[in-house]
């Protein structure tokens, strides 16, 4: 999905049965509470948990405290050459997008949040800085 702007991210995790269309697929995405995270530090780590090395933090210090994490969770469906549902793959469900719940307030905007030597200014349009998932897993973590 490459929609990169405040509105859809709110959106995802507020408007329940949310639908978005991109690639011939169909996407309805409803939000899940999976847990709290307790910062000490402020320093948070996001990277898939089964890669143990470079465990850097992001440069951006975080609030501290205990905060829920929330799944926008995509229930993904193909859609044939009409747009109609259907097609040859079976529908799936897949985490779409994952957040920490800092305030209890609408995003009005966002940055990027980024490691160290990280440079913005070399990415082009619509690219962005993030971390594999070759295991199918993400995870948030404090430093």
């Amino acid at each position: 999905m490459q929609e990169h702007d405040p509105d859809f991210f709110e959106t995802a995790f507020t408007e329940e049965g949310f639908r978005t269309e991109q690639h011939n697929y169909e996407y309805r995405l409803f939000c899940k509470e999976i847990g709290q995270l307790h910062v000490q530090t402020g320093k948070i780590v996001a990277k898939d948990p089964l890669d143990i090395f470079e465990m850097e933090p992001f440069t951006e210090t975080f609030p501290t405290g205990t905060f829920p994490v929330q799944l926008a969770i995509a229930q993904v469906t193909p859609l044939d050459a009409t747009g109609e549902t259907g097609g040859e793959m079976e529908p799936d469900e897949r985490v779409a997008l994952a957040r920490i719940v800092f305030a209890d307030k609408p995003v009005v905007s966002w940055k990027m949040a980024v490691w160290e030597n990280s440079d913005v200014t070399q990415l082009a349009a619509n690219e962005f800085f993030g971390y594999g998932v070759d295991a199918g897993t993400g995870s948030f973590l404090y430093g």
